[in-house]
This record gives C-alpha cells, structure tokens and sequence, in this order.
C-alpha cells in the first residue's frame, strides 16, 4: 500500500493518501474497514467480523452487505492488494505508524518513560474527537469505551507528571474539569487533592475528600480505598514529605551585597520591621525619594537583617526604571528570571501566562522580593507574588500611589539625612579624629553635597586618598563648582571627584557610561578604551576607590545610575563624535567576538555560523575555560547581550551577527522568549540595512524559535517569509531543514519527509555535499518516525558512507544516533547499541556533552527494551551526571528512568 496512506481513528474516522481524504461510503461500510483496522495483519472470519458490525441477531442479508461492502473498499484502497481473503478470513495489511492510534500508543509510551509533561501533551492532542465517532457495532463500541478510559488515565498521568517536576504548573483546573467529569473516580481526586495542598489550598484538599466520601457511600455503598484515606491523613498533619524532593523549587538566594553608605534610618527600619512582626498587615512597602538619598543601601541592609523571616527565598531585580537610556526592565524578562530562579524549566508565552504561573509557586510560601528602581505601578504589578505570606519591597524616585490604592501599599518616604546622621556617614569613612577637628569644614562639606549619602560617599572616597588636604580645602573646591541649585543638584560633589581622577581614569570612567549594564566585566572596559586589560584593571580600581564605580563579589562591576547619567554627559561633552562611535563599536565587536567563542565551545558543529573577520584593534574578547565558563559568561551577559542588540540596531550587520550568536544559547538555556524578542531586533536591523540574505536567515531561525513557544502558525509564517527571500539553493536547504523539524514537532512526519527531500535537492544544487549527508540522514529519520524502517535503513547507511568519505565526524554521528533508533524499532537491540555506543562516543570526541547524554539515554532505554536493566542504569548514570553538570532540564527525564525502573 502506498506509504503516505494513513489511517485516523481518534475522531471521526477518515482515510488519508496523502492530502487527500479517501472515500469509503456508507458508516457501515467504515465501520467494516475500522474494525479490520483493530486487527492489522490478523485473519478475521466472516461471522465473527458480521457479528462485530452488525451484533449477535445480524440480518441474514449480512453476508451479501459484507461482500458488497468489501468490493468497494478494495476499489478505494488501490492501487495495492491490502485487502485480501484467506481459509482464515479477511486480512488487512497495514505497515507501521499507519494508523493513527499506533502514534498514540507510542507517544503515551515515550511519555511514561520520561514523564516529561510535555511528551504526554503531545500524545493527547492527537485526539480529535470520541474514537470512530458515530460508527455502529459493538465491537467499536467497546474499543471505543476502552480508549476512553486509556486517555483518562493519560490525562492522570499528565497532571501527576506536571505535579512531580521542578517550579510545578498549576494544573488544579485541569484536575477539577476532570473531577467535574468523572466525580467517582478516585486517582483523580487523590490527584487534585495533592494539587490543592500544594499550591497551600490545605481546607479545599479536605473539602475534595468529603465530597467523594460522601458520594462513594450514598451512590455505591462502599467507602474510599486505603490510599485515597492515607492521602488524606497526611493532608490532615500537614505532612511535609507531601512536598516530594523532585517537585520542591531550590530557595533563591538573590539579594545583593550589603552596600555601603548605610546610616540612620532606625524610623524607617522599624515601618519595615513592622511588616514581618504582626503590626502591619500590608504585603506591600514602597520605599521613594529622591536620587541618591539611600533607598536602596535601605533596602538591601534591611533585607539581610530580614532574611530569616523569609525561609523560602528572596527574589531580587533592578527594574532600571531611571536608566539614563530611558529603557526600564521589562516586567516579562524580569518574570522569566524569577521562574528561571525557582526552577522552572519551561516558562509559558504571555505576561498573564507567567504571572499566575509565578503567583502559584509562591502561594503557601514565606519569600521576600526586593524590586530596586521601579519607574511605575505597571511595571511593578506583574512581579507582586500575590499571598499573604510573601512581602514585596519597592524602592522608587516616584511615589507609585497606584500601588498604595489597589495594592494597599505602605509608603514610606526617605528624607535626605540630617546633618547629624549625615556626619555619622562621614566618621564611617573619614574617620573620627578627621571629622572631629574640623567641625565646621564638615558642616560646609554636607551642605555642598546636598546631605545626599550617594554625593557624601563620592566625596568622601576622594577625600580618603588624599589625607594631607585639609576638610575645608575639600569644602571650598566642591562650593567652587558650577552647580546652580545645591538643594537638588549633586553635579558639583560628582565634579570634584571626577577631576581628581587622573586622565586615563577620567576617559574610562566617561566611556563606561553608554555601557548597557546592569554590570560589565574587565575585558568589556578594556575593550570600551580600547586598553589591555591589566592597564584597565588599575583604572577600574581607582574608579572604585573614588567610590564612581561599585566592584561585585564575581568580579564584575556596577555604576549607580544617577553616576551613569553624569557619565554620559561628560562623554558627550568631552569626546569626539568619532571617539564616542569608536568606543561604541569596540564595546560591541567585544561582545560579538565573546558571545561567538562562547557559542563555539557549546555548540562547536553548528553549521549556520556564520564567520567572524578578526576582532577590531583594542578589542579583548573573553576567553573561557571551557563550556561551563562559556555557559557561566552567557548567563551573567544575558541582560546586556540583549540590550546591546536593542539599542545598537543602527549599527546594522554587527548587530544581527550579534543576535544570531546567541540563539543557541538562548535555546539551549531555555530563554525562549528572548531568543523571539533578540531575533525581532535583528530582522527590524535587517529591513533596515535593506540585504534579503540577513532578512531571509532571520525569518529562519524566527520561525524556529517559535516553535519553542508553541506558536507553530508564526512559525510557518516565518518560514514562508525566508524561502521567499532565499536567492540561492543553500539558503533554501537550510529553511527547508527547519522547516521539516518544525512539522516533525508537530507530528507531521509526511510533511516533514518532502521538506528533507527538498533540502537534499537544493544542497545538491548548491554543491554542498555536506548538506547533502546531513539531509539523507533526514530522510531515513523521517521514514523511520512513519514506520518505514527498512527504507530508514537505506537512506542513513548512504547518508554514513558519504560522511565518512568526507569526514563530517558530527554529521556522522547524528546518523549514528538515527541507525540506533532504526534498529531500536526493528527489535534489533544489539545494532542499535552497537550504534549508539558509536554516536556516543564521537560526540564525547567532539566535548559535545549535551548530544553525548542525550544518546547515552537512548543506549539505556535500549538496553532496558532488551531486558539488560543493569546496563541500562550505567548508561543512564552517566547521562545523569553529564545533565546534572550543564544544568539541563533533561535530566528530570533520567531521573525518572532510573526512579522507576526495576
């Protein structure tokens, strides 16, 4: 029978070649055909198929009906003999994956295996409707009622999946439509029960056992099962180990360093006290003032001090809502940092989406979130937790009175300090003896800095590195300066300090200002100035001592933003146009280069990277150790690779190399959505700069990253958009080679072949016989995954034998990977270890550690399949600890195999 036949029985029951849906008659004469379909390849006499269609008292024209019904369907499923009779009956010949129930059945297997959530997400929505809804015959019926039961249990064992995994999905409404619809069914409510403790909904867990209770008494006479009465018990005690290991979120930690500056503030430390003993209810405290005046030393001192209060973690972002760039943090990236921290490994599209997602894993739970520089109320609303337990600390230049009418926000206004607290600043730093003996110097020094602790600190860094300069010296020269009204401006106490810096110093400290932030490492300053990193670290340290620039315990550092703004001013006033684009492009040449050696060492074959002219004079690129230092460099850069991308677009090309970069580890990481939003920057730069090469690659590797997000229409759009652009067969192959994993993702293993088939045709046309290995090895994948086995086998050993004639050791082992798969499925366990073991080891050659795990955990599931569950352990072992090195979320997948197996 022709292979792209396929047969659909979840749902109205249709008869595919291809696009085009066969057709079969009358719904008795579909029913025949279903019915041999629950049977492929087995004999089916005559009077037990009439008795399975028509019932035990069949007509006594049943006979002829069933000849007539049996011609017409030979007729409609030519060209092939698929449908014959033997001495035993009639025989239905249908190869693997014909039927659309067989897919079911293996997605629901692959899902057990793995308990991944999403794999039985993708099982159930292969379902269309009741199994071949409105066909007749008892037989059907009956396949019918088990089917349905098979995916109920489905849908159980998706809510327990999604319950069992790190930073856990609310899945409580899933479960209360399934309850709503199967009240008596006694996992279920075991199951939403569980759910409902632990999203510390403890009285309506209970409630759930009543009702059931009662139902099971009245309606049948029989009380709950032992396991159904323990769930209970152990709700009723509050039992901790409810909260099972694998589903309890790691408590972030991510409060900053204490800063220095701290004084006073015992009227303002005892409203916060407030808050976390009982006296005040509110969840919500709003710290504002002016710049400088202290609000985040507050904050920062006083969350240390609260720490304890608070076992389950401290949640911390700047919200860079005064940046002098003008672009605060968006509310979603901060989100998904959040999500990140509590674990969560695959964040749902939308801000709503996220918030309650965010909202459902703190409920129940005692965390502080400390949001530092909030510009609005808006901003702010989407990072509240929302429960009783948790407290959100804001600090702001505004008010937010949004915040204090909905929210129900305290407020607490900071004052600039009193010239008392503000001396007691200046004892901290100056020393006693020093303030003492100039009282009055000191007096004059306050009021120049406007009693601001930010300008006083400034001041006072620079007053320590010079001792023999007397107070009142300091005093005179900070007066002397231009400011015009000392009781807002601070430009004057930033001025003094600035001119004592020596002049490599000033120009650093100038050039740091365009920086993106939040914070920036050595090697960026030193490619900023275009200076060798050991010149720059000295610079960097008298920055620091001049209290101008804020070093970090990793290393890195951070410029407040009201320094930043003084900073850019003096580099638009005292640098050159050329000078300002120079260090502009030198800052972001350094990222490019950086973030490319980092995507080398995590992905070293990727075959779409593009090539890199030599870093520009000045430039030093970030080396790293290996691939957990280039992942650790990613991660820290993320927030500025980002803004990079965003606020230098009219540096056009640079910023689309820039951009596509980072989609590997955007990917890898699990940074869905803002490998979406960079790729959005690059293709808006790449319309600009008017090229259909760069327009066309970015559209391809949009369309990929939708895909991540479920967004497969966008996906498609995208893909669309590139192949229209495409000018050469190469450019073609590669959207081809996406698209065909796009349509794999959903499903559509036909579709996905035709596209592989494609690719392979335009890599011949481009000569890149490469691609051409590459995209046989896609082939054979694709008729494997349709159950064309033997077909599968052909295209990769040709597929090999080219890679290995041309060396490509990494496309040779993806086929591997393929060629143990096939064997896998043929039943042929000791080839297809034989080929993992290979594939396994190349990519351990290559240091590819995330494809070497990932086929290692198909060498264990092979084993496992050939009943050597030993040998299937060792492999899994070891895929464990590889996982457990990147921090991949795969390694849940592992942890169950190794969990369940016996």
């Amino acid at each position: 029978m022709d292979a792209d036949v396929r047969f659909e029985l979840l749902g109205p029951f249709r008869a595919r070649r291809g696009d085009r849906v066969l057709p079969l008659g009358s719904a008795q004469r579909q029913a025949v055909l279903a019915t041999l379909l629950l049977r492929p390849g087995r004999p089916f006499g005559r009077d037990a198929l009439i008795r399975a269609v028509w019932g035990e008292d069949s007509p006594a024209y049943a006979v002829n009906q069933l000849q007539k019904h049996m011609s017409a369907l030979r007729r409609a499923l030519t060209p092939d003999r698929v449908l014959t009779w033997t001495d035993h009956g009639y025989v239905l010949t249908v190869p693997p994956g014909a039927r659309d129930l067989d897919e079911f059945e293996q997605a629901v297997a692959r899902a057990r295996e793995t308990g991944d959530p999403a794999a039985y997400r993708a099982a159930l929505a292969l379902w269309r409707g009741p199994f071949c809804a409105g066909l007749p015959g008892p037989l059907l019926a009956a396949e019918r009622r088990r089917l349905d039961e098979q995916r109920l249990a489905v849908e159980a064992d998706r809510c327990a999946a999604e319950l069992d995994r790190p930073g856990r999905a609310d899945v409580t409404g899933d479960l209360r439509r399934l309850v709503a619809e199967h009240p008596a069914d006694e996992r279920l409510c075991g199951l939403l029960m569980l759910a409902l403790h632990r999203t510390g909904h403890r009285p309506a867990a209970l409630a759930e056992f009543r009702r059931i209770d009662r139902l099971l008494r009245e309606e049948y006479g029989v009380e709950p099962a032992a396991a159904l009465q323990t769930l209970h018990r152990r709700v009723l005690d509050a039992d901790p180990a409810l909260e099972s290991p694998a589903a309890a979120p790691v408590a972030p930690m991510q409060l900053p360093s204490g800063l220095p500056g701290f004084v006073d503030r015992e009227s303002e430390l005892d409203r916060l006290d407030a808050l976390t003993d009982g006296r005040d209810p509110a969840t919500v405290a709003v710290l504002s003032g002016t710049a400088g005046v202290g609000k985040t030393s507050l904050a920062v001192h006083w969350a240390h001090q609260a720490r304890p209060g608070f076992p389950d973690g401290q949640l911390y972002a700047d919200l860079r809502g005064f940046d002098p760039d003008g672009v605060p943090a968006d509310p979603a990236e901060v989100l998904r940092g959040f999500l990140a921290a509590l674990s969560v490994t695959a964040v749902p599209p939308g801000l709503a989406a996220q918030t309650a997602l965010y909202r459902s894993l703190l409920a129940g739970r005692r965390m502080l979130v400390l949001l530092d520089n909030a510009r609005s109320s808006e901003q702010v609303r989407p990072l509240l937790p929302g429960t009783p337990g948790c407290l959100t600390v804001v600090t702001s230049r505004n008010e937010l009175t949004g915040l204090a009418v909905a929210e129900g926000a305290r407020p607490i206004t900071l004052e600039r300090p009193g010239y008392a607290a503000a001396r007691l600043l200046l004892r901290a730093r100056l020393g006693d003896d020093r303030v003492a003996a100039e009282p009055a110097a000191v007096t004059a020094l306050i009021g120049a800095c406007a009693r601001l602790p930010l300008a006083l600190a400034v001041v006072a860094a620079r007053a320590v590195a010079r001792p023999g300069i007397s107070l009142g010296t300091v005093a005179e020269q900070v007066l002397d300066g231009p400011a015009e009204d000392r009781s807002t401006d601070v430009r004057a106490a930033f001025d003094w300090s600035y001119q004592q810096l020596t002049r490599p110093g000033a120009r650093l400290f100038r050039l740091l200002g365009p920086h993106p932030g939040p914070g920036f490492g050595v090697a960026a300053a030193a490619s900023a100035a275009g200076l060798p990193v050991p010149a720059v670290r000295r610079l960097l340290a008298e920055l620091a001592g001049a209290h101008l620039i804020r070093e970090q315990p990793d290393g890195r550092y951070e410029v407040h933003d009201l320094l930043r703004s003084y900073a850019i001013s003096r580099h638009l006033h005292d640098d050159p146009d050329e000078d300002r684009r120079a260090a502009t492009t030198r800052l972001l040449d350094h990222y490019l280069h950086s973030a490319h050696g980092a995507d080398v060492l995590l992905k070293p074959h990727r075959d779409d990277r593009l090539p890199l002219a030599a870093a520009l004079a000045g430039v030093t690129p970030a080396s790293f150790a290996g691939r957990p230092d280039a992942a650790a460099w990613l991660t820290a850069e993320l927030p500025v690779l980002i803004a990079l991308v965003r606020r230098t677009a009219e540096l056009g090309r640079p910023v689309v190399r820039l951009a596509w970069t980072m989609v590997s580890f955007l990917d890898y990481a699990g940074y869905w959505q803002e490998k979406v939003d960079v790729l959005d920057a690059a293709l808006a730069a790449a319309q600009r700069l008017d090229d259909p090469e760069l327009c066309a690659e970015t559209h391809r590797m949009l369309g990929s990253a939708q895909v991540r997000l479920g967004r497969f229409r966008a996906a498609h759009v995208h893909l669309d958009q590139a192949l229209a652009l495409c000018a050469g067969p190469g450019g073609r192959a590669r959207v081809h080679r996406t698209a065909a994993w796009v349509l794999e993702r959903q499903g559509r293993h036909a579709e996905a072949l035709d596209r592989a088939r494609c690719a392979l045709a335009d890599h011949h046309a481009a000569g890149n016989r490469v691609g051409e290995g590459r995209a046989l090895n896609a082939l054979g994948w694709f008729h494997a995954r349709l159950g064309d086995h033997r077909r599968a086998l052909v295209r990769c050993a040709a597929a090999v034998d080219r890679q290995r004639l041309l060396g490509d050791r990494f496309g040779e082992a993806e086929t591997l990977d393929s060629l143990g798969f096939i064997y896998r499925n043929l039943g042929e366990y000791a080839a297809a270890a034989v080929h993992y073991r290979w594939a396994a080891g190349l990519y351990r050659d290559f240091g590819d550690r995330f494809n070497e795990a990932d086929t290692l955990v198909s060498l264990g599931d092979t084993y496992r399949d050939d009943g050597a569950i030993g040998t299937a352990r060792e492999a899994w072992r070891t895929a464990l600890e590889i996982f457990e090195i990147l921090e991949h979320p795969d390694a849940g997948g592992v942890r169950v195999r190794l969990r369940t197996a016996p």
